[in-house]
């Protein structure tokens, strides 16, 4: 009884002296209270044993972390996808046995220190042992909902162009039961699971193993730093002592030893033992015992902060309000290629970062920036020892002194250059697969022919409209329409055709007539490979393009040279003879018109006969006369003449010897025709033949320009709208205010160039707005600098005051690189200068241009100049002419500088051209100015549009549907969004009089916005609707308004705009809610 009660007051005295030194503690061993532990079913690093209790390596590690502190640990059972959930509710604070990725990394803070790494495997029934990959392609393949290892298995799979059935279940048990059952074909789970509970299940692994993955503790986003730094400590004091707690629990699940240990109760009744020993030694040396232990837990503290920092796997380094390294960890050094002590103290500009990077983009002040905001996170170039640009990815974070002053930077960096390699490729493919897609005019279509003869297109794209005045989806299960549309003496050959492709599978080539409701007789043209399908079927994938123009201008060439061959036959013909002895000439009537001599005349002698003809034309029909009174062989020369009013012409000459009765040659004969109009018309020809060719690119470029516009207004919705709503939602003070305003300002710009596609292809047209040039031409300027050759020096004077005037601010860029870009191909082979002039100037009727357009007044005056090879001046003569080029194959079409006279002579401009051979060429343009005033800064959205009205908003476009979702619901309306038109006209016919407004696309599968409209028009006629469309050649804004629509916009429109259209049609209704 003595005893026990001695026990008991010993551990009484214990917990007293705990209870002392407790607040000290708490502050020195990191969290307080209790830590909430999600446990899932993850043998063996966690799983709940059959008495209820946690158990596992992750468990024991924590317990054993604990063990000395003042906080516990409580467990929360569930499955992987509820502990997920729990955490992100802050129902629990931890959670064990999480694989790292970049998605969970925004969401979730992990350990640095991972718990062990793991493989993944597919596992299955012993029959399918051998399986590769590619033997799970279309089978079915379990796995755990939101595991990584099965999000690996997808990426792996898709990778090598696997399509598998993805079955999603809760545990890994549920994954090798389905399996079991036949439910799926194989199941996806840890290696280290498969092989403890694969016979379980009668199941085996298969050889497909992959993606290596390591687990952590991990917490929700910015709530447990110091809990998990405190794992952290543990985890690397433990792995770097193979005799820890940590590899013992490692050996004992992993290698299923069952290791005992010292039962804690038994170091708890010492520790108690000593303590109250302790205790009664008098209370001073308890304070001291306290003030030592305080201050070696602090340097123990510090220890484990060091050597996690060391041994991070990432960039660590501290920086001041200076911009220089006070820190540089090991991983730097190694990284960098830098000894600490040769970084320390000194900026990080020149060291490990360049003033610029590549692309010019100014990182002086990188860094500190990020002092100006809690967490500041960037990517930016940087330089190894060795001059190696790679790039990192920073997270900062400012520290600041006690008087709140910034005095260092922490930065935490990891290499991304290879990620951003891949971004470049992708961009790359991007690029090159948009290119390919532009040369492809017409329609584009996948036709399938069944084993019974039925036939259907399964695509076709929205240039089926233009080819055959059909809706793509009205041919999408029966092809019946297209065919009606075959001219009758062509539709058994098209037949014909499309069956002797689908026996032999040789491409389907094949010309023929439409007959179309709106546009008439028309030759089309179609090019497709067959494929042979798994039920015997064909599948052609093909283009059809219109060929009319081309046809029509083949008749007039094939006319032309029938008209030129019935002129050949009723030509006049000359005579001629030359008497050899005299030298005397005889011509006929006719020769003397071909010269231009008055036929009262007698000919010139046959001396003065080489003035009648160029020097080379001379020159071949003297020698063709020789060689004929010599050997009497006849001759035919095609000769350039020279008439007596100087003009030029040419002449078709045969000749023969002329003999008397005793057979001597006595002299020459022969005939001439005047074939200058057959010259010309020749010519004439393969000018005909060069615009046929031109005018085919043209009719492919204006399909394109239709066929994209929709689409690419679509993307610039998109982006505008988004760029809008984030600068609403930004302070005026913010940084990057101006940086969204460019974003801005790029979509108008590229609305812009739309535009002027669109213009050039005569399918829109183009609005000039006052501008000042000289911001357009800078910018040019700036392209241009980085595509020229540094063999070329770029001068440039320009005037940014010189005027404002009116213009399509493409043009003016189409101006510049036109002829920028003749300017460089003159000095290409020598290199040169390029001086671009930009100033004011006044024109008065003095010196006013031969230019019928042009009245005196203020004007800006544009000049490109170049110190290239120059330009002829027969050549210069010709240079403005639609299709004259002196260019090689493929670097130039003839239209450049026909397109910049048109584009200056609408504006009221001139255009001259100043060059001699070798001396260069200057072009000289002038502008009319105007008083109005430009407009270039981006205007904030009104922030006064407001409504509560209820918007039925429809779009196929998701990511449309909900930028404009959020911005009308910003503005204060209701919205109810829908990506199907026939859902969203559902919907309204349910509660017709709920909604006050109706938005919706006009293009849009198997409903367009018009009809849509018409549907709802008919239950609701004062209905106020908004029509809006990216593009489209079927409908205008009078169309909509003839069918009752009260708005109609052209994407992409600004907040602005939209809110003020919205408004004026609400407020305009007959019949407002």
């Amino acid at each position: 009884m003595i005893n026990f009660l001695g026990r008991t007051f010993l551990s009484l005295c214990f917990l007293l002296l705990i209870s002392f030194s407790w607040p000290v503690h708490a502050l020195e061993k990191g969290p307080v209270g209790t830590i909430r532990v999600g446990i899932f079913p993850f043998e063996p690093f966690n799983f709940i044993d059959e008495n209820g209790v946690a158990q596992g390596l992750n468990p024991d590690l924590l317990r054993e972390i604990v063990r000395d502190e003042r906080w516990k640990i409580e467990f929360v059972k569930g499955s992987w996808a509820e502990c997920l959930d729990l955490l992100q509710r802050q129902e629990i604070d931890l959670l064990v046995s999480v694989a790292y990725s970049s998605e969970r990394a925004q969401v979730m803070d992990f350990t640095y220190e991972s718990v062990v790494e793991l493989w993944g495997q597919v596992f299955v029934r012993p029959e399918g042992k051998s399986f590769n990959i590619n033997d799970l392609d279309g089978r079915k393949v379990a796995v755990m909902r939101r595991d990584i290892s099965g999000i690996n298995f997808i990426k792996t799979a898709e990778k090598f162009g696997i399509r598998c059935e993805i079955q999603e279940v809760a545990t890994h048990a549920d994954v090798f039961a389905a399996v079991q059952k036949q439910e799926a074909d194989a199941g996806v789970a840890p290696q280290h699971y498969g092989l403890r509970h694969a016979k379980e299940y009668n199941l085996v692994g298969s050889t497909i193993i992959f993606s290596p993955f390591s687990i952590y503790f991990a917490s929700k986003k910015g709530t447990q730093h110091e809990l998990l730094s405190h794992i952290d400590a543990h985890l690397s004091k433990w792995k770097r002592d193979k005799g820890s707690f940590y590899y013992q629990n490692l050996e004992h699940w992993m290698g299923n030893l069952a290791t005992r240990h010292t039962p804690a109760w038994l170091t708890y009744s010492l520790i108690a033992a000593i303590s109250s020993a302790l205790l009664f030694s008098g209370f001073t040396l308890l304070l001291k015992i306290k003030v030592k232990r305080r201050t070696r837990e602090l340097q123990e503290s510090e220890t484990r902060y060091r050597e996690l920092v060391e041994n991070a796997n990432s960039i660590i380094l501290r920086i001041d309000n200076r911009g220089c390294i006070t820190y540089f960890n090991e991983f730097a050094q190694s990284f960098f290629g830098y000894q600490a002590q040769e970084v320390i103290g000194k900026s990080v500009i020149g060291t490990i970062m360049p003033e610029t990077d590549s692309t010019g983009v100014d990182l002086r002040n990188t860094f500190i920036d990020a002092g100006s905001r809690p967490h500041h996170y960037n990517e930016n170039e940087n330089m190894l020892r060795d001059g190696t640009r790679v790039w990192i990815a920073w997270a900062n974070k400012p520290l600041y002194d006690a008087d709140g002053e910034l005095e260092e930077i922490l930065c935490v960096g990891n290499n991304v250059t290879e990620r951003r390699k891949a971004e470049k490729q992708l961009v790359e493919s991007h690029e090159l697969l948009n290119n390919l897609a532009e040369m492809v005019p017409g329609v584009i279509y996948q036709y399938r022919l069944f084993p019974d003869g039925r036939s259907a297109f399964p695509y076709a794209s929205p240039g089926m409209n233009d080819i055959y005045e059909i809706e793509s989806k009205d041919v999408r299960e029966d092809a019946t329409p297209v065919f009606s549309r075959l001219h009758p003496d062509d539709h058994d050959r098209v037949a014909e055709t499309i069956f002797e492709s689908a026996r032999t599978l040789q491409t389907f080539y094949c010309e023929f007539r439409v007959i179309l409701p709106k546009q008439g007789l028309r030759w089309r043209w179609s090019q497709a490979q067959p494929q042979r399908m798994a039920d015997g079927g064909t599948l052609w994938h093909g283009i059809i393009s219109d060929i009319t123009n081309s046809k029509l201008a083949e008749e007039a060439l094939r006319a032309s040279e029938e008209d030129l061959k019935e002129s050949q036959r009723i030509a006049h013909v000359g005579t001629w003879r030359l008497d050899l002895a005299s030298n005397q000439v005889v011509w006929s009537d006719e020769l003397y018109r071909m010269y231009g001599f008055d036929p009262q005349l007698p000919p010139p002698p046959y001396t003065e006969h080489s003035k009648l003809f160029t020097p080379e034309s001379w020159e071949r029909l003297s020698t063709a006369l020789n060689t004929t009174r010599d050997t009497g062989i006849p001759y035919d020369l095609e000769l350039e003449t020279v008439r007596i009013d100087g003009s030029h012409g040419w002449m078709w000459v045969h000749g023969m010897t002329l003999h008397d009765a005793r057979g001597v040659t006595i002299g020459l004969r022969g005939v001439a025709q005047d074939i200058t109009e057959l010259k010309r018309a020749e010519e004439e020809k393969k000018k005909l033949a060069l615009q046929l060719q031109q005018a085919q690119k043209m009719e492919a470029i204006g399909t394109l320009a239709g066929g994209i516009a929709h689409d690419f207004n679509n993307v610039l919705a998109a982006i505008l709208g988004y760029a809008e709503l984030v600068r609403a939602e930004l302070p005026t003070d913010s940084l990057v205010i101006d940086d969204i305003d460019q974003v801005i300002l790029a979509g108008y710009r590229a609305r812009d160039l739309v535009k002027q596609i669109l213009a050039f292809s005569r399918q829109a047209n183009s609005d000039p707005i006052p501008l000042q040039p000289a911001v357009i031409i800078n910018e040019t300027l700036k392209l241009l600098r980085a595509s020229l050759p540094t063999t070329i020096t770029i001068n440039q004077n320009v005037d940014p005051q010189a005027g404002v005037i009116l213009a399509d601010p493409t043009h003016i860029h189409q101006i510049m690189m036109n002829l920028c870009t003749n300017a460089f191909h003159a000095m290409e082979m020598e290199g040169g200068t390029l001086s671009i002039i930009l100033k004011k100037v006044i024109v008065d009727k003095d010196n006013l241009p031969n230019e019928p357009c042009m009245k005196p007044g203020r004007y800006i005056k544009l000049s490109i100049k170049d110190t290239g090879i120059g330009i002829s001046p027969e050549i210069r003569e010709k240079i403005f002419d639609p299709y004259f080029t002196t260019k090689e194959v493929g670097k130039g079409t003839g239209m450049g500088l026909a397109v910049v006279h048109g584009i200056v002579q609408s504006y009221g401009g001139s255009i001259t051209c100043d060059s001699r051979p070798g001396e260069g060429t200057a072009f000289h343009i002038t502008f009319p100015t105007t008083e109005v005033e430009t407009k270039e800064k981006i205007e904030s959205a009104d922030k006064n549009l407001h409504g509560e009205e209820h918007i039925l908003l429809i779009d196929d476009e998701e990511i449309l549907l909900e930028m404009s979702r959020k911005m009308f619901e910003r503005m204060g309306y209701r919205v109810t969004p829908k990506t199907n038109s026939l859902e969203a006209l559902s919907t309204f016919m349910n509660q017709p009089d709920s909604f006050d407004l109706v938005i919706t696309d006009q293009t849009m599968p198997i409903m367009t916005g018009m009809d849509l409209a018409r549907r709802m028009l008919q239950v609701r006629p004062e209905l106020p609707i908004i029509l809006c469309t990216g593009y489209s050649s079927l409908i205008s804004e009078e169309k909509a308004k003839s069918i009752g629509i009260k708005g109609f916009a052209f994407k992409p429109i600004s907040k602005k705009d939209i809110g003020n259209l919205v408004e004026k049609v609400l407020n305009g209704s007959s019949n407002p809610r």
